[in-house]
């Protein structure tokens, strides 16, 4: 796909071209995407479509995707990407340990340690874990408590790790899922 081709899909003035400029950059420094023939594909490791028996894959749903890039700076939309290795596997936390069974050995991914992974400001973290939404839905969760401090939750409906769809009342309430 063309820049052009991204810059359309994505409905983006000429004005963001800088931003999708940027965009595809952090995407071929993360190996998401790769220069191919003139344009850019998806590195098969990061997206196959179907079916999948490998526990580690997160469902993303295209349609929402490319909802969400219209409603969201494509800059937000990479940052989640950034985001996929470390959503755990059971509960959607972000966390250093995505696979992990048990809740208290966790090690849930506070602002700074997301800015680290994304490589953007402790600042920006706020802004954009405050205020990104899809479909009158908040995309990210803060929670805070008192022993475990400030960590962020992912809303299953835009992506998640397990085949289910059968969330706890908690996660229903915290994004708002019927």
């Amino acid at each position: 796909m063309s820049r052009q081709q991204m810059m359309s899909a994505l409905g983006l003035r000429e004005t963001q071209r800088s931003t999708l400029s940027e965009f595809i950059t952090a995407c071929v420094s993360y190996g998401i995407f790769r220069e191919d023939c003139g344009g850019y594909s998806i590195n098969n490791g990061f997206h196959t479509r179907g079916k999948t028996d490998n526990p580690n894959v997160v469902r993303s749903y295209i349609t929402k995707l490319r909802a969400m890039a219209s409603v969201n700076k494509p800059e937000h939309i990479g940052l989640l990407y950034k985001l996929i290795p470390y959503i755990n596997k059971f509960s959607n936390v972000l966390c250093e340990n995505p696979n992990e069974e048990i809740p208290s050995k966790r090690s849930k991914l506070n602002r700074k340690q997301i800015a680290e992974i994304t490589g953007v400001a402790p600042s920006y973290v706020t802004r954009i874990t405050s205020t990104m939404i899809y479909n009158e839905k908040s995309v990210f969760a803060k929670v805070t408590t008192a022993t475990e401090g400030t960590f962020y939750m992912l809303n299953p409906t835009i992506f998640r790790r397990a085949d289910r769809d059968d969330y706890d009342d908690t996660t229903r309430d915290i994004f708002g899922i019927d």
